[in-house]
């Protein structure tokens, strides 16, 4: 499901860690996901790290100020998988309920976050709702179109924010600035 939307996969192999205690937590290592024996199982965990072999393997942030383009991506392909494999997911919903999850909690820029909120839930989600949002403005096939061409383009680089913004506005024909 990701090869569709993602383009292909950047790495030779694929695994996974699971240790054998409760961590709470999952973390995308290069081909090899670790995960804590309570979150193993969960499937939006395991998508959100398999997608970091593209967003934050691959593709790495140049500075810590766009850790937006690693967690934001991350977390929207959460989104794109549960729409690959549940027919009775609805995508828009679940933008809308992880907005109002955040909402009056942490309002700040997601740009350059601060050394205090690089992983805060803001960066995960509104990085994600970023994504929506950007999809609804352009529209499925440019916006796909984009997410292809960033991750063909950048294979095994480090990507800024400035960067994703310009292909955007290439594939699109927009200009993204009110956006």
């Amino acid at each position: 499901a990701f090869e569709e939307v993602f383009g292909p996969y950047p790495f030779d192999e694929y695994g996974a860690i699971v240790v054998p205690v409760d961590t709470g937590l999952a973390l995308e290592t290069q081909t090899r996901s670790t995960f804590g024996i309570d979150v193993a199982g969960i499937e939006q965990f395991r998508s959100h790290e398999l997608a970091h072999q593209w967003f934050g393997d691959s593709l790495t942030p140049t500075r810590w100020s766009d850790i937006w383009l690693s967690e934001g991506f991350a977390s929207y392909a959460e989104m794109l998988w549960f729409d690959a494999s549940n027919p009775a997911y609805d995508i828009d919903v679940d933008a809308e309920n992880r907005r109002d999850s955040i909402v009056g909690v942490d309002e700040e820029p997601i740009l350059d976050p601060g050394v205090d909120r690089w992983f805060a839930e803001a960066v995960y989600q509104r990085g994600g709702l970023t994504l929506h949002a950007l999809r609804k403005t352009v529209g499925d096939e440019d916006f796909f179109t984009i997410l292809q061409r960033w991750t063909a383009e950048h294979e095994h680089q480090n990507v800024t924010t400035d960067e994703f913004i310009a292909l955007a506005e290439e594939v699109s024909g927009q200009d993204l600035d009110p956006f």
